[in-house]
């Protein structure tokens, strides 16, 4: 009986570090999108200013 609890809590434990595993590569992936759309976002509004500096 407590052979089986402790390969239970191994197995807890593995699964939950795969699962956070999972969801810090989820959560970055998502933080670098954020930054991309950001940089473009920036970029085009200075092309845009430096267009009308330019006129």
């Amino acid at each position: 009986m407590n052979e089986y609890i402790i390969l239970l809590g191994i197995t807890c434990f593995a699964a939950g570090f795969i699962i956070a595993f999972w969801l810090k590569g989820k959560m970055l992936s998502q933080r670098i999108k954020t930054a991309e759309g950001e940089a473009s976002r920036i970029l085009e509004e200075s092309k845009r200013k430096a267009e009308t500096l330019i006129k």
